[in-house]
């Protein structure tokens, strides 16, 4: 997405998705996400909250997002990844994360207003394992999988349970 972002791309918006992560509705414009948690002028980047049982981790979740395109994520996007020279934050699991964790709770650079944390998980980034899924769930997220085979079986079943 930096590299997007430096090239200059010709949309507003960007959106993240993770490997793991599976859009059950294919007929719907993500762009009403935006509007439906009225999101400002302001919000650079929306997230959802993660899962309020791990604790001591981001209070969101990065395995999707949306990303304005704007020099402040231009930056952001370089500020992360300079974190990750860090071996802390680089061998942590889920280091992108931990880096925009880290930026967040710092608030140098005015994340706190910045970054719009929707609680409406279960609409765009619903987890499997809180089975959080409804009929308006747009983006299904495969998490917390214990071994490959067991993400692949749960990956294999939602596809083919189809979706729009």
């Amino acid at each position: 997405m930096h590299d997007l972002l430096e090239r200059g791309v010709p949309y507003d918006w960007l959106v993240w998705f993770d490997c793991d992560t599976l859009v059950l509705r294919q007929h719907f414009a993500l762009e009403s996400i935006l509007h439906e948690l009225n999101v400002s002028e302001h919000h650079e980047l929306v997230f959802t909250e993660d899962d309020p049982s791990n604790r001591g981790m981001a209070p969101f979740n990065s395995g999707m997002f949306f990303m304005r395109n704007s020099d402040w994520n231009r930056e952001e996007l370089g500020r992360v990844l300079r974190l990750a020279s860090n071996a802390a934050i680089r061998n942590h699991g889920l280091w992108e994360q931990e880096a925009l964790r880290v930026l967040y709770t710092e608030n140098k650079f005015m994340e706190h207003e910045r970054m719009l944390v929707a609680s409406a998980r279960w609409k765009f980034n619903a987890f499997d394992r809180l089975n959080e899924e409804t009929n308006e769930t747009v983006i299904w997220h495969r998490t917390a999988c214990r071994t490959q085979p067991e993400c692949d079986e749960k990956f294999n079943r939602k596809v083919i349970e189809g979706s729009d």
